[in-house]
């Protein structure tokens, strides 16, 4: 081996160091990997073991495998759509009547729980009040103020603004119409 290493010029020997010790890190990921693998697989073999074991049914334990297998989706803080108030109300336990419900309480509001109702809703769902509560308090929400109209446009009839508009203290003129002397008109 000291032979091997003699025959490798002093400024390589960095060169191969880093290559054994990647080497090593490499099938280190690899055994990692494949121990983890097989740690699942006993840990799924031995849950299995255990509900055969209480008397569990086919279908109770293709359930909880399922379960077990899916991969557990990342929760968004506040996904204030109807969607995502029935899926916290669902995660719940909420029967579909109470959701229907809560559901139609948002919808008549008329706008989006903002993310602090929205916190409050699920806080409510967490500690488990009543759907009628949620519902209550849904409805106790302050609605909020509706956004300020545009001022309206000015319309016109053949380019011309119609007698008797006014707008910001102007004095507008208007064509004759039939049966009427053109006059302006104060403002």
């Amino acid at each position: 081996m000291l032979d091997l290493l003699d025959r490798v010029p002093t400024h390589d020997i960095g060169a191969v160091v880093l290559v054994v010790i990647v080497g090593f890190a490499t099938l280190g990921v690899f055994i990692a990997y494949y121990w983890a693998k097989v740690r699942r697989a006993e840990i799924d073999a031995a849950l299995k073991h255990d509900m055969l074991q209480r008397g569990m049914g086919a279908e109770d334990i293709e359930r909880v495998l399922r379960a077990s297998a899916a991969p557990a989706e990342p929760a968004s803080p506040c996904d204030n759509s109807p969607a995502g108030l029935a899926g916290v109300l669902a995660d719940h336990s909420y029967d579909g009547d109470d959701i229907a419900a809560v559901l139609k309480a948002m919808d008549d509001r008329g706008t989006p729980l903002t993310p602090a109702e929205f916190a409050v809703v699920r806080k409510m769902a967490e500690q488990g009040y009543d759907g009628d509560d949620v519902v209550a308090a849904i409805r106790a929400l302050p609605k909020p103020a509706p956004a300020p109209a545009a001022p309206p446009e000015a319309k016109t009839i053949d380019g011309v603004i119609p007698r008797g508009f006014v707008g910001l203290g102007a004095v507008i003129v208007s064509k004759k119409r039939p049966g009427e002397p053109a006059a302006p008109t104060p403002g």
